[in-house]
């Protein structure tokens, strides 16, 4: 189901964040992943969420129809929060929930720790909260993909980062990300504006870590894994809802590292409840999840 809002423009700095929005109510700002992707690797699945909510999509700097520096430094951590926040003055907005997907879950982390007065939810999807998913994301791959595809994806990363080369890649590495690999073909790769320059967060990505700062999360959290997912292991997803006071943890049973596409309707149902204050559905633990009364998935 696609969302059915008009395109618009936020200046923030010196960056025009494009985003768009559907739906009525409680805002829910939503960072799709990447780095490099663009909001339409996550937007036209989130159609059902507007029907309740307030849906705010946008492209991270560097990425889709928003602007973003050619400079390395300017992909921090730093500067996608600080994206985050001008965008949320733009709309005017008090408090809103945000949802994070993969490294969109990452930099909602750190906005959470930057701005916790602003949040009234934090949704983090297939994410960690430290950058030992590589090494194990980068096995995982090894043991998926023949001797070819891999040396293939080594040579990708040895060439100058280009849009076909980003596209190609994430088609050559889907059998860790989607639980059949042909699950890719729900995304429009074609419409995919993909951003090479902002393939230089990886830099920071290489050295995040926010595991001893997470007690200080206080937003209500939900952490949502994929049980399928080699590309960020649901075990990064347990940690993250031990480390995260209060945090209500749902596994799908029937995903990879795209819930939102392969179980789709169990994680709209999630969400909705969990941000609605709601009985839970699906394989939910935590503090929350006991309080509402856990209901297995069938």
């Amino acid at each position: 189901m696609n969302m059915k809002g008009a395109p618009m423009i936020a200046q923030v700095g010196e960056t025009q964040l494009y985003f768009k929005e559907d739906g009525k109510g409680l805002p829910l700002i939503v960072h799709h992943g990447g780095p490099g992707f663009d909001h339409t690797t996550i937007c036209p699945f989130l159609g059902a969420l507007a029907a309740h909510m307030r849906v705010i999509c946008f492209d991270h700097r560097g990425t889709g129809q928003s602007s973003g520096p050619e400079r390395a430094d300017r992909y921090r951590f730093e500067d996608f929060v600080d994206d985050l926040e001008g965008l949320r003055r733009h709309l005017g907005l008090d408090k809103f929930a945000l949802l994070g997907h993969s490294f969109g879950g990452m930099v909602a982390q750190y906005y959470a720790l930057a701005y916790p007065e602003r949040l009234s939810h934090l949704v983090l999807v297939c994410t960690a909260a430290s950058n030992e998913f590589i090494q194990e994301g980068m096995a995982n791959l090894r043991g998926k993909v023949s001797l070819e595809v891999w040396r293939e994806l080594d040579c990708i990363s040895h060439e100058p980062p280009t849009a076909e080369n980003m596209k190609r890649a994430f088609v050559l590495q889907a059998p860790v990300f989607f639980r059949s690999p042909a699950g890719i073909a729900a995304i429009d790769l074609e419409a995919v504006k993909w951003g090479p320059h902002s393939l230089a967060a990886w830099a920071h990505i290489a050295r995040f870590d926010l595991r001893q700062c997470l007690s200080e999360i206080g937003a209500p959290t939900l952490v949502i894994g994929g049980r399928h997912d080699l590309g960020i292991a649901p075990c990064f997803s347990e940690e993250l809802a031990r480390l995260i006071p209060g945090a209500t943890l749902a596994i799908s049973e029937h995903s990879a590292h795209f819930p939102y596409m392969e179980d789709e309707k169990w994680f709209m149902e999630v969400v909705e409840r969990f941000i609605g204050g709601q009985e839970l559905p699906g394989n939910v633990q935590g503090p929350r999840a006991q309080a509402v009364g856990e209901i297995k998935a069938p």
